[in-house]
């Protein structure tokens, strides 16, 4: 059974995969961030130097964040019809995005204030790059409640591909193992191979998630989204 395509439906195909691309620009500027086991003046070196692209990438994070809130309000209207424990988990996913979102404009601003004076003592730019990563960690706690209890109401409501659901129960496991990664250095470190495929995961949720939304819908799509979704134009 095919959803009409409404407000809720445009919102959330938009505003997702908006999030999703803007996500991945905004990822590309602190990859090179030296990793927890860093020294302070590795920290304030590497921030002298690209202080442009780090206060530039912090707007685009802002950009990504607000589309994400977006997303995840517009879900929650697409999968409002559930009922019972379904629509509790639903409610749960909004409550979870929104916390979320608070801790992640919580920790850019931390990294725009990092990067925002031109030169800064080693010890203090070690402690806002730890504030910031261990801030990050701390989203796995929202970010699972935000994609577990979407998927829940997925699952639920029978409407989407089951692998979907999956995946976004895979990204909430995921999150809840990196909330727990504090290691200095290394694999379970805020920085390490964990804390990396974090952000893939659920950025790749989301933008299959949008997609699978505007599939989901009638045939009145935009033509641009009926490519997008291999339909026949």
């Amino acid at each position: 059974m095919t959803r009409r395509w409404d407000g809720w439906s445009a919102t959330a195909v938009s505003s997702g995969l908006a999030c999703a691309v803007l996500y991945v620009g905004a990822a590309l500027t602190v990859v090179g961030l030296p990793d927890t086991g860093a020294a302070g003046g590795e920290v304030a070196r590497y921030v002298h130097d690209h202080r442009t692209l780090l206060l530039g990438g912090t707007y685009l994070w802002g950009l990504a964040i607000t589309a994400n809130i977006v997303f995840a309000t517009a879900v929650w209207g697409v999968l409002g019809r559930a009922d019972g424990p379904a629509a509790a988990a639903n409610l749960a996913g909004l409550f979870g995005a929104l916390a979320l979102t608070v801790l992640e404009f919580g920790a850019f601003v931390v990294l725009a204030t990092l990067a925002f004076r031109d030169a800064l003592e080693a010890a203090m730019a070690r402690t806002l790059a730890d504030i910031f990563a261990i801030t990050l960690d701390y989203t796995g706690f929202p970010s699972a409640l935000w994609t577990g209890g979407a998927s829940i109401t997925m699952l639920a409501g029978r409407r989407y591909r089951p692998w979907l659901a999956w995946l976004g129960f895979a990204s909430a496991g995921l999150h809840l193992v990196v909330a727990g990664a504090y290691a200095s250095s290394g694999f379970f470190s805020p920085s390490g191979p964990l804390g990396l495929a974090e952000p893939v995961l659920i950025t790749g949720w989301v933008g299959a998630f949008a997609v699978a939304i505007a599939a989901d819908c009638d045939a009145r799509l935009p033509r641009l989204l009926r490519v997008i979704t291999l339909r026949s134009l």
